[in-house]
């Protein structure tokens, strides 16, 4: 079992992230990036307001989608159709969302005009971490669990750092994201286990896991299902321990609400 990783730096999924972020009320480590996407963060929530939709949902698609396709008015669309369907105000709802992901755009590449080049030299100790002791950390994890719950093949996005340590798995989309921090965040719990521990979630959307869950739960309920596995397989690799405290930490940096 080896799963074959295609490893993506995103600028345009950088600020979806950050949007995302903030609208979620996670601490932000850039205060600079914050104040520059604050109004167009702001400008975003008049948009989900107005067109009632959902937050969280929305966000989960516009990460993914925004870092396989440059064209802004296309995922727009693209995430509407998946986020409500269509409707009569179809037409007017992209239009509004791609103004207010365009400001998000310009505000985030003024503020990191170097992004780019930032993501793919705080990539490399990210993907040397992994291909040293992930693939042995997905192995132990498909041990404790089902050899069939790994993924054959998944993408990895790589975001700017703007919570200093954070990520996601978009189980529909076979990727996950994560911010290309130089150090861990919290000592007990290398970002190689963040990293194991969300593409470790990716199968959990086919029928014979999931089919008992609403959709949107989905997400929030892999998350906590595979971080005990998560965790015993890195103690098992010596990354870290699993106890009560590392529970906490776990729970409290890789932001899962409970």
């Amino acid at each position: 079992m080896k799963m074959e990783l295609r490893w993506l730096a995103s600028v345009s999924a950088s600020y979806m992230h950050a949007a995302a972020a903030m609208l979620r009320g996670w601490p932000m480590a850039d205060a600079s990036l914050q104040a520059a996407l604050a109004p167009h963060v702001e400008q975003l929530e008049k948009v989900f307001k107005e067109f009632n939709l959902p937050a969280k949902g929305t966000m989960r698609h516009l990460a993914p989608l925004s870092a396989a396709n440059d064209n802004l008015r296309d995922v727009a669309d693209l995430v509407l159709i998946k986020t409500v369907g269509r409707s009569e105000r179809h037409s007017l709802a992209v239009t509004e969302l791609h103004a207010a992901l365009r400001g998000l755009e310009r505000a985030f590449q003024q503020c990191k005009p170097a992004a780019m080049d930032e993501l793919e030299l705080r990539s490399r100790p990210l993907r040397e971490q992994w291909d040293a002791r992930g693939p042995g950390l997905l192995r132990a994890i498909a041990r404790l669990t089902n050899e069939d719950l790994i993924v054959s093949r998944a993408d990895v996005i790589l975001v700017y750092p703007c919570c200093g340590g954070a990520g996601e798995s978009h189980l529909f989309y076979n990727s996950v994201r994560i911010e290309a921090v130089l150090t861990n965040s919290v000592e007990q719990l290398p970002e190689t286990l963040r990293l194991g521990w969300l593409l470790s979630m990716l199968q959990l959307d086919v029928p014979i896991y999931s089919e008992a869950l609403r959709r949107n739960r989905l997400p929030h309920v892999a998350a906590l299902a595979m971080l005990p596995p998560a965790l015993i397989a890195g103690e098992q690799l010596e990354l870290t321990r699993f106890d009560e405290g590392v529970v906490r930490h776990a729970l409290t940096a890789w932001r899962l609400p409970v």
